[in-house]
């Protein structure tokens, strides 16, 4: 029978990881905007226990196959999508995003929300879309039957 190890109250726990394995949890752990024990933490805790001992558990995120899989899914359904119908999809998401990395900025997260379009679509488009949403000087919206100010004192 194994010994009991006393613990004092408090105190952590580890677990053991190669390199190479310990660089994906984190990168894992980063794009979800957590920590590493945060983000592991969850996802130990969120695994279903309830699966027999010899059925392998859903993977925690796509490969790198089942993500171009879906891409290329994406692009054939677009490929039948009339100009109309792509326009009107491409406006709304640009209108989302707009409106979150606004609300990200106003909420004093802008790091954040660059942090994140970096990760998504690369540090010189998001450079772009920083430019074009999230300028250093929000503009103050217009309260009804308010006119605009000028200069001319």
């Amino acid at each position: 029978m194994k010994k009991a190890r006393k613990r004092k109250p408090g105190t952590g726990h580890s677990v053991s990881y190669t390199d190479a394995q310990w660089a994906q949890i984190k990168a894992w752990a980063k794009a979800a905007g957590m920590s590493a024990s945060a983000w592991w933490g969850q996802c130990v805790t969120t695994v279903d226990l309830s699966a027999p001992e010899k059925t392998a558990a859903p993977p925690l995120v796509l490969d790198e196959e089942q993500q171009r899989r879906i891409a290329r899914v994406a692009r054939e359904l677009a490929e039948d999508v009339d100009d109309e119908v792509s326009a009107r999809f491409g406006a709304l998401a640009v209108e989302l995003l707009r409106e979150r990395l606004e609300a990200m900025v106003l909420e004093g997260r802008r790091e954040e929300a660059l942090e994140g379009l970096r990760t998504v679509f690369g540090e010189e488009r998001a450079a772009v879309i920083e430019a074009a949403f999230m300028p250093e000087t929000p503009a103050t919206p217009e309260l009804p039957g308010e006119r605009p100010h000028d200069n001319r004192g």
